[in-house]
């Protein structure tokens, strides 16, 4: 026979109904009469004692989990950068894309054969011409040869103002031409080849100094290094950036450094890497300058009968030695502003 307020279930094991309040099956029988008052009385303040401590704990959870969300969200907050490092992380991929575009393109027979192609040679000589024709022929007649030598060559079609041959390698060329006397070039044929000969290449630290500041660079020049020669002049490089953001040297700095990363080869072994790293952060210290004294670095100006097109927007050769030792050389680290 069945205790009262127990039921039987069909497993035989004693079971109470549910608790409205907690949901939960009780352990006494506490409405059975035989159940000493005092144990009742005792169950009885236990329940309300978890009912009161029940409730306070979930306001006080409630309040410390607002608190909490509100320190998150402060933590969640991203680093403000500055917008110039905001700009070069939008854009390092884009710049990167066109050096790779332009390093492709050097790859083409023309340039390989002679380090410019035939349109660029055609303008040079006619913008020689033009030049030489400023001259006294009178008093030169290494000007009046010449002169008729090139009569043949054309004005440059458009004639367009923006377009202007650099007088000092123009000066430089005349002085070699002065030289030669009796083996001055017969026509714009004969020019060409005497252009595009090559120099002798220097072959230490001060002599390359000497050499690239006194010579602009060309793709002859660098075709004929090796891969080897190629870095070493990137690790001189690393000592010379610097002059970028003076006048005396900047355009011949840039153009070199330019020449440099577009003939680096695409692999190199670690130790070659580490060379090519130190070239990167000397460009990251001259960025994070720039931008900390608010003195932007000079934009990087084509050389326009060598270099075909337009580049992507506004950026300096330490900005590209930037993205290229970042990107195609796997220095990532170079690119993160977010502790600056």
């Amino acid at each position: 026979m069945p205790k009262r307020g127990y039921k039987k279930n069909s497993d035989t094991s004693e079971t109470q109904s549910l608790d409205p309040t907690f949901g939960q099956t009780k352990a006494f029988a506490v409405a059975d009469p035989l159940v000493n008052p005092d144990a009742i009385a005792y169950l009885n303040s236990v329940r309300e004692e978890a009912l009161r401590t029940t409730a306070l704990s979930t306001e006080r959870s409630s309040q410390t989990n607002e608190k909490r969300v509100d320190k998150g969200a402060l933590y969640d907050e991203e680093p403000v950068l500055n917008p110039e490092f905001l700009r070069f992380t939008k854009l390092q991929d884009t710049w990167h894309d066109w050096f790779l575009k332009l390093k492709s393109n050097i790859g083409t027979e023309g340039y390989r054969s002679s380090g410019y192609d035939e349109k660029s040679l055609d303008l040079l000589v006619a913008y020689f011409k033009k030049y030489i024709e400023t001259k006294d022929k009178e008093e030169d007649p290494t000007i009046a040869a010449l002169l008729s030598a090139l009569r043949d060559v054309p004005h440059p079609e458009d004639d367009d103002e923006s377009l202007t041959i650099d007088e000092e390698w123009a000066e430089k060329l005349l002085h070699r031409l002065q030289a030669k006397k009796a083996q001055l070039p017969k026509d714009s044929t004969d020019l060409k080849k005497l252009m595009t000969e090559p120099d002798e290449l220097p072959r230490n630290f001060n002599a390359w100094y000497y050499y690239i500041t006194n010579n602009d660079p060309s793709f002859l020049t660098l075709e004929r290094m090796s891969p080897g020669q190629v870095v070493k002049l990137a690790s001189y490089m690393a000592q010379w950036i610097a002059e970028v953001t003076k006048n005396k040297n900047e355009k011949r700095i840039t153009q070199w450094l330019l020449f440099i990363l577009l003939y680096l080869p695409d692999r190199l072994p670690a130790q070659e890497i580490s060379m090519v790293r130190l070239l990167g952060k000397k460009a990251r210290a001259m960025k994070l300058k720039s931008v900390k004294e608010k003195e932007p670095l000079h934009d990087l100006e084509l050389i326009p009968v060598i270099f075909n097109g337009e580049k992507p927007g506004s950026f300096s050769v330490v900005d590209l030695t930037l993205v290229v030792v970042g990107l195609t050389y796997g220095q990532r680290d170079l690119l993160s502003w977010e502790s600056e």
